[in-house]
């Protein structure tokens, strides 16, 4: 950095004049980390006094320049800079790594199932999330489950099973589900139903068991010929006593229908005097339970008809009598003499049947008859009535009704 001078002599080693040449300078430069950076300068290091040098430092990527100093002094904060070479120097370009932006917060977010028979979990985006990220959970029950709450551990979380949130922290979430419970199911009853004697009748039952609760079942039992239902039992203990029985499915039940065979009985006519009456009777005189017999007790002129009896007990005082079989008799017909002064035709008028003939003591006044269906098919005097038809005819004559069976 010195001036160089140069002197010139003459022949005689007088020195005639001095020549001063102009001052030069060193300028050098290097970075104080390679890896950070690199320097480059214009010229070959050395300048005359007063040239315009430049010097440029070159970051590298991720990295930024600080400053150039001359030892500890700061000599240029521009990365590229340009001066004039003064002095010798020796510069050191300063880089350092550029500061990351500050990161956001992230956090670890993860969500399952307290039981996968019952739901499944979904979440949006994936973990680690930035905060204050929007996050959806989303919980999805399986059929005949439900969804009752997401959970942070022993803590409620959200009771919504599509639930959006900020992530603000780091969570495990379990969405909990359970089997929805079934509603409260009606009792039911096994009800069935047999016969004791399956050649004597038949049943049947509405339906099918087991019945809930309340519901109405109808029950049947069908006799077969000859024979009747009794009761329905259930067990010992006697059900029902009709054939067809509704009833309310209240408790399990074994119905069983009785039957029996129906039972016959013989009706036996006589008369107490021939001489003074005689009797008849419909039917063969064997009747199953139940039927309508009907007795006849005809005084001969002169007698009339007084009662009929069962051994020494009345058993009617009509001359024609109506009555259904229970039980097997012996009926006998009572007539007496009447006085001489006395008018046979007064007194009860006798109705009786024969080959379907409706034949009646003499009576007084207006005989009117009337079949089942209330049609008069006889209105006059006659003390004998044909009628075209079989059935149950009602006979008014003398004040007196009766009934008679025509077969």
């Amino acid at each position: 950095g010195l001036p160089i001078y140069e002197y010139v002599y003459n022949d005689t080693s007088r020195v005639l004049e001095m020549v001063v040449y102009q001052e030069r300078y060193m300028v050098r430069v290097r970075s104080d980390n390679v890896e950070m950076g690199t320097v480059l300068i214009s010229g070959d290091g050395v300048y005359d006094k007063g040239t315009d040098v430049i010097i440029i430092a070159r970051p590298k990527e991720g990295c930024r320049f600080v400053n150039w100093k001359n030892g500890a002094d700061v000599f240029s904060n521009q990365a590229v800079c340009t001066f004039k070479a003064t002095e010798n120097l020796t510069l050191t370009a300063y880089f350092e790594a550029i500061p990351l932006p500050p990161q956001p917060k992230q956090y670890t977010i993860s969500v399952q199932s307290n039981n996968t028979n019952w739901g499944a979990v979904t979440i949006s985006g994936n973990s680690p999330y930035i905060e204050n990220t929007h996050v959806t959970i989303y919980a999805i029950a399986k059929e005949g489950c439900r969804f009752v709450n997401w959970k942070n551990g022993a803590d409620v979380f959200s009771n919504q099973a599509v639930c959006t949130f900020k992530a603000t922290e780091n969570l495990t979430l379990t969405a909990y589900f359970e089997a929805i419970p079934l509603p409260p199911q009606p009792k039911q009853y096994t009800i069935s139903v047999q016969s004791n004697n399956t050649n004597w009748g038949t049943v049947t039952i509405s339906g099918n068991s087991p019945y809930i609760e309340n519901t109405d079942v109808t029950i049947s039992a069908t006799a077969k010929e000859g024979y009747r239902f009794v009761h329905w039992k259930n067990g010992d203990v006697v059900f029902g006593i009709k054939a067809d029985t509704i009833f309310k499915a209240v408790e399990n039940l074994i119905l069983t229908a009785y039957f029996e065979a129906i039972p016959y009985y013989t009706v036996n006519v006589m008369s107490g005097n021939t001489e003074m009456g005689s009797v008849s009777i419909s039917g063969n005189g064997t009747y199953k339970e139940g039927t309508e017999v009907t007795i006849v007790a005809s005084p001969k002129v002169g007698c009339r008809f007084v009662n009929w009896k069962r051994g020494n007990t009345v058993f009617s005082d009509q001359a024609v009598h109506v009555f259904n079989v229970s039980e097997s008799l012996t009926l006998v017909a009572y007539f007496e003499q009447m006085a001489d002064n006395e008018d046979s035709r007064l007194g009860k008028t006798f109705v009786y049947v024969k080959n379907r003939v409706i034949y009646l003591s003499e009576p007084m006044g207006k005989v009117q008859v009337f079949d089942v269906f209330g049609r008069c098919v006889y209105s006059g005097t006659a003390t004998r009535v044909p009628v075209k038809t079989d059935g149950l005819y009602v006979v008014h004559a003398h004040a007196q009704t009766y009934k008679v069976v025509v077969k």
